[in-house]
This record gives structure tokens, sequence and C-alpha cells, in this order.
């Protein structure tokens, strides 16, 4: 009887499954993905680069991000892992293009 509460016990403690992105198809298809975001958020910081800039351009937090998610994704490939590093690439990316809109407004109620 109690041999088979312990196991119970252990069982219980044992970790549930974790669904996980296949390394082989999805995975590339997914660092693809956030080298395109790279990219789109390098053009903008190009466009912009000048020397009145004050602070951190979200590009480079971005590149941050991305190299820190390709690191991740080769040691950890469980989804809700990688779901978390391509949500804040995203929200990286927005505040990006946000950056990009906010700095023509800027620039054209200076001209006025």
């Amino acid at each position: 009887m109690a041999s088979w509460m312990f196991g119970t016990f252990l069982a219980s403690m044992k970790p549930a499954y974790e669904s996980r992105v296949d390394t082989v198809f999805e995975g590339p298809k997914l660092k693809q993905l956030w080298v395109d975001i790279e990219h789109k958020c390098w053009e903008t910081y190009l466009e912009e680069a000048d020397d009145d800039f004050k602070g951190v351009h979200p590009y480079l937090k971005l590149k941050k991000e991305v190299s820190h998610c390709k690191a991740v994704i080769k040691e950890d490939t469980r989804r809700e892992v990688l779901q978390d590093c391509t949500q804040r690439i995203v929200d990286l990316a927005k505040e990006c293009s946000a950056s990009r809109s906010g700095k023509g407004l800027t620039k054209s109620q200076s001209r006025d």
C-alpha cells in the first residue's frame, strides 16, 4: 500500500508534457521570421540615424532580443518559451515602427 502511494506521489511530481517546436521544419521558419523583422527595423534605423537621437534606438534592443532568442531555441524548444520570445520581438518591432512615425511627426512639426 505504501509503495503504491509513493509511486502515485512520484507520478504526480513528474512535469506535464509541454508542446515543442519542431527544430527541422518550424525552427528555421521561426528564425527566418525573426531575421526578417530585424531587417525591417534595421532599414528604419538607417533612415533615422542622426546625431540628435537621444536614448537607445529600438533596433538595438530588437537585435539583442533576436540574438537571445536564437540562443534560446538551441537549448529550449518549448512552444510557450518561443511564443514569449516572438511576442517580445513583435513588441520591439512595433516600437521600431512607432519610432519611425513619431520621428516623422517631429520633423514636420519642427518645419512649421
